[in-house]
C-alpha cells in the first residue's frame, strides 16, 4: 500500500473526444446513383499538365479529412498524383496547382499507392528499366528526402526485370510490394515477385535474408497483381498462373505458409478458359476475396470473383462454390481491377467492358456477401457509365466513411473521379469512459478493463489496432497491435508498460471503428484531435488497471468513425489546461 501523497508513475486512462470527419451535407439519392455534389454532376476529369500528355489513373486513397488522392502515370514515364477536396476541386496545397509530377528514369510506370498514417504518400510501379520503383511523397506533394534520401527506391531482382503491381502497409511501418519477376534461367518466364521494406526505404533482410522473395506458382507464368497483409502479419499475393487463378501466402519471414492450399499455394480453374485476377481484399472473418476477368468464348465472359477460406480452399458458401462470373454486356472483354469490402459485407467491384466491340465503359457492381447482385444498388446491381470516348477504364475504388463510393480511372488520356451514392452505415462506435489509475509501480505492465463496443450499425463489421501498446479482444490470452475487426458487443482491452521513472509519459493510442482501405492498413477518415480531460477527472488511488465502462452515446449526428483512448504513464500532478 502507497503512502497519501506518493509520486509513481502510473497508468492514467483519460476520456478523450475524436474530431469525426464531416462530410459535406448533402441530399442522399438512389445508391449507385451518381451524387451530384461532387465536381459536375458526380463526376471530375484532369487533364494533367502538359495538356498534351497521356494521364492513367491506377490508384485512389481517402485521406482522414476527406480530400481524395488519385495516382497514375503522366506521359508513359512520370509517376503523378492529383489531389482533391472532398467536393472534387483540386486541392491548390497539394504540389503545384493540386497535383505532382515526378520523373522516374527509364518509362516509369504507376500500379498502385498506400497513404501511411503519418499522411505520407507512397506510389509503386516499375522505373529504372526493369525494377520496383516507390516513391514516398510528403502530405503536401513534395518528394520526402527521407526515404532512401531522394523520395525514390528502385529494388532489383537478380533473376531479371521486374513490375511492381501492388504495395502494402504492415501495422510496424514495413512496406511490401508485390508483382512479377521475368526469370532470365527460364527462359524469361514469369514468377511471383514479393519485396519488403523497412520505412525508411531499405530492404529488409529479415525477409527472406535479403529482403526479396521469388515464388515459381505453377505451369504457364506466374503475376503477382496485388498483396494484402493479414492481421497476423503473413503476407498474401494474388494474380494468375497461366491462364488460371493464383493466390500465395507467406510468412513474415518471407517463407512460404505451408497451412495456406498446397505448400502455400492455392491454383484455382474456374472452369473458363482464360482467367485474371487482378484485386485482392481481407474479409473481417479473415477470407480472401478476389476480383478479375473470366473468358470463355466470344459471347461468354465477365467480371470474376472467387472467395477463399483460410486455408486456401474455395468458399462453398459463395456465389457458385466460391466463383461467381458477372457478365455486363457479353460482348467482348470484361474486366474488373478494384474491389473494396463495405463494413457491412457487400463487396464493390470497379472495371470496363466493351459494348460495342472495341468500345471501352466503366461498370461499377456492387454484391451481397454471399455473391449475389445486390439489387438494392441502382436496381440491378450494376452501373455503367460512357464518357463518351473510346477507352474509358475504372482502375480504382474507395469507400468514403459515409458509404459513398469513389471510382478513378481514365477517359481519352485524363484522369477521372466519380463519386456514386452508397448506402448509409453507421461505422461510428458509441463513446467510452474511463477512470484514471495513480500511484502504480514503475516499470510493471498495466492493462485496463474491458471496453463494450456499441452502437454501430447491424452487421457493421470495423477495424481495431492500437499504436503504443497492445490490445486483446473478448478476454483473449494473445494481445497484438495489428489490425482486427469488432463489431457490436465485442470487448477491447489495452495494456502498456508503466514509466520508469516519474516524468515520463507512455501513451498507448486504440483505434476502434471506421472504414478500411482496400491494402487493409489506413483507418479512413479518423481526424483525431485530442481534447485532454486529465484536469476534469476524478483520480482515484490504488496500484490495480485501469476501470472503464462502455457508453451508451451514439454520436449519430457525426458521418465519420473513429475512436481514440489515451493511457498515460506519468507522475501525479496538476497542471493548467492544455499544457500536455
Amino acid at each position: 500500500m502507497k503512502m497519501p501523497g506518493t509520486r509513481n508513475p502510473g497508468l492514467h486512462v483519460s476520456l478523450v473526444s475524436v474530431l469525426l470527419l464531416l462530410f459535406p451535407a448533402m441530399s442522399w439519392s438512389a445508391p449507385g446513383a451518381l451524387d451530384s455534389s461532387f465536381g459536375t454532376g458526380g463526376i471530375v476529369i484532369t487533364d494533367l499538365p502538359p495538356a498534351s500528355t497521356s494521364d492513367w489513373a491506377e490508384a485512389i486513397a481517402l485521406q482522414p479529412d476527406g480530400k481524395i488522392l488519385v495516382a497514375g502515370t503522366n506521359n508513359t514515364n512520370k509517376f503523378a498524383i492529383a489531389r482533391y477536396t472532398s467536393s472534387g476541386s483540386l486541392d491548390s496545397g497539394f504540389g503545384t496547382n493540386g497535383s505532382t509530377i515526378t520523373d522516374i528514369p527509364v518509362s516509369g510506370m504507376v500500379h498502385d499507392m498506400v497513404l501511411q498514417a503519418d499522411g505520407k504518400i507512397l506510389v509503386c510501379g516499375v522505373g529504372n528499366n526493369g525494377e520496383f520503383t516507390v516513391v514516398r511523397y510528403l502530405a503536401d506533394g513534395n518528394l520526402d528526402t527521407g526515404f532512401d534520401g531522394d523520395g525514390i527506391v528502385n529494388v532489383p531482382f537478380t533473376d531479371g526485370p521486374s513490375i511492381a503491381f501492388a504495395i502494402a502497409l504492415q501495422a510496424d511501418g514495413k512496406i511490401v510490394l508485390a508483382g512479377e519477376v521475368a526469370v532470365a534461367a527460364a527462359g524469361s518466364e514469369r514468377r511471383y515477385a514479393i519485396a519488403r521494406l523497412d520505412s525508411a526505404g531499405n530492404l529488409d533482410s529479415s525477409f527472406d535474408g535479403d529482403g526479396r522473395v521469388t515464388t515459381d506458382v505453377g505451369a504457364g507464368g506466374d503475376i503477382a497483381y496485388a498483396v494484402a497483409v493479414q492481421a497476423d502479419g503473413k503476407i498474401v499475393g494474388a494474380g494468375s498462373t497461366g491462364s488460371d487463378v493464383s493466390l500465395v501466402r507467406y510468412n513474415p519471414d518471407g517463407s512460404l505458409d505451408i497451412g495456406f492450399g498446397t505448400d502455400g499455394r492455392t491454383v484455382v480453374d474456374p472452369g473458363t478458359l482464360d482467367d485474371y485476377i487482378y484485386a485482392l481484399a481481407i474479409q473481417p472473418d479473415g477470407k480472401l476475396v478476389v476480383a478479375g476477368s473470366a473468358i470463355e468464348g466470344v459471347a461468354d465472359r465477365g467480371f470474376l470473383l472467387l472467395r477463399v477460406d483460410v486455408d486456401g480452399s474455395l468458399d462453398a458458401g459463395f456465389g457458385t462454390s466460391g466463383r461467381v462470373i458477372q457478365p455486363v454486356a457479353n460482348i467482348a472483354w470484361e474486366q474488373a481491377n478494384a474491389l473494396v469490402v463495405q463494413p457491412d459485407g457487400k463487396l464493390v467491384v470497379t472495371g470496363e467492358y466493351q459494348f460495342p466491340q472495341n468500345d471501352w465503359d466503366i461498370a461499377v457492381i456492387r454484391f451481397d456477401s454471399d455473391g449475389t447482385l445486390d439489387t438494392t444498388f441502382a436496381t440491378t446491381g450494376i452501373v455503367t457509365h460512357d464518357f463518351g470516348t473510346v477507352l474509358d477504364f475504372g482502375n480504382a475504388v474507395a469507400l468514403q466513411p459515409d458509404g459513398r463510393i469513389l471510382v478513378a480511372g481514365q477517359t481519352d488520356g485524363d484522369f477521372f473521379v466519380m463519386r456514386f451514392e452508397g448506402s448509409s452505415l453507421d461505422v461510428t462506435p458509441g463513446a467510452v469512459s474511463f477512470t484514471d489509475e495513480i500511484d502504480v509501480s514503475p516499470s510493471q505492465l498495466q492493462t485496463s478493463d474491458m471496453v463494450t463496443v456499441g452502437g454501430l450499425g447491424t452487421g457493421v463489421s470495423v477495424p481495431v489496432s492500437v499504436v503504443g501498446g497492445e490490445y486483446a479482444l473478448n478476454g483473449a490470452a494473445t494481445y497484438t497491435s495489428g489490425i482486427n475487426w469488432v463489431t457490436n458487443g465485442d470487448q477491447v482491452n489495452v495494456r502498456h508498460t508503466s514509466a520508469a521513472a516519474e516524468g515520463t509519459t507512455v501513451s498507448t493510442t486504440l483505434r476502434l471503428g471506421g472504414v478500411m482501405a482496400p491494402n487493409g492498413i489506413v483507418h479512413l477518415g479518423t481526424a483525431e484531435t485530442v481534447v485532454d480531460s486529465y484536469d476534469s477527472t476524478t483520480a482515484t488511488t490504488g496500484s490495480s488497471g485501469g476501470g472503464s465502462s462502455s457508453s451508451s452515446i451514439d454520436w449519430l449526428l457525426l458521418a465519420g468513425l473513429g475512436l481514440l483512448a489515451l493511457l498515460r504513464c506519468g507522475r501525479r500532478s496538476r497542471r493548467p489546461a492544455g499544457d500536455e
